[in-house]
């Protein structure tokens, strides 16, 4: 409010569902790429919600907003600071997992990917499965803290029970000591 009282907006933005940028077409043209880092921008392109954060030294891969943010603010309550905030949703594609991964994992800020996600829709064994192949593949070299419950959940930790010590994967059940060991691996690769 100004002094003669009036209001004036001071900050503002537009939020167009992505879902509806085809009936949009002029909103679409006018979005400003440079805006975005190159991995959001890859992002996007396959329909992952990404956001990079300034700072950041442990990679989130969650699967919901909701699991998203509360293991940003968790890390951050344990002394650590989320790189990203990430959610591919319910029904992702493999693609759509294993480019997350090639995304944290090519971030040079990155030192541990912290995947904390919740199998309802999804199955953990998906993410079990297309993680196996990125780890065999070199797209996954950075150490990695595994905290997933729901649909699958025990039949993927026997999956990667095998790569634990070869690829340094964490297995956790505990969401309070996933972050610290989060918190903690991303102090000792610093």
């Amino acid at each position: 409010m100004t002094p003669k009282r009036r209001f004036v907006a001071a900050n503002t933005f537009i939020y167009v569902d992505d879902d509806s940028l085809y009936r949009q077409q002029e909103l679409a043209a006018a979005q400003d790429l440079t805006q975005m880092t190159t991995s959001e921008r890859i992002a996007t392109s396959m329909d992952i919600k990404y956001t990079d954060y300034q700072g950041g030294n442990i990679g989130v891969v969650s699967n919901s907003a909701g699991y998203g943010m509360a293991t940003s603010d968790a890390l951050a309550l344990k002394g650590g600071k989320a790189a990203n905030f990430s959610d591919f949703g319910g029904s992702a594609i493999h693609e759509q997992i294993d480019t997350l991964f090639y995304i944290l994992d090519t971030d040079p800020k990155v030192r541990v990917i912290f995947i904390n996600c919740y199998g309802g829709l999804m199955s953990i064994k998906k993410i079990a499965a297309v993680l196996i192949k990125a780890l065999e593949g070199g797209i996954v070299t950075k150490p990695i803290v595994f905290r997933c419950l729901g649909q699958d959940h025990s039949e993927a930790r026997e999956m990667l029970k095998g790569y634990t010590e070869k690829y340094n994967i964490h297995i956790e059940n505990n969401f309070d000591d996933a972050c610290q060991l989060a918190v903690d691996i991303a102090e000792q690769e610093d």
